[in-house]
């Protein structure tokens, strides 16, 4: 089982220098090797701050939030 404190100083190290949401995302997936799907893809034009696409990190978050809590048992 991998640590909490090697997850979480991994996923530090690695977000010094990749502060966009899908680099987080990568690096957890890297570092746990657990996928979070995307249930929304991007659409050619569509903002990046649409509110569709801000449901969708939200989505997201919860999604991974979720998985640490059960495996982590917080």
């Amino acid at each position: 089982m991998i640590n909490l404190i090697f997850i979480r100083n991994q996923f530090l190290s690695f977000c010094k220098s990749h502060w966009s949401f899908g680099n987080r995302c990568e690096a957890l997936e890297e570092i746990t090797g657990y996928s979070v799907s995307l249930d929304l893809e991007w659409r050619e034009g569509e903002d990046p701050y649409s509110e569709r696409r801000m449901q969708t990190r939200l989505y997201m978050a919860q999604k991974w939030k979720q998985y640490i809590e059960v495996i982590y048992s917080f």
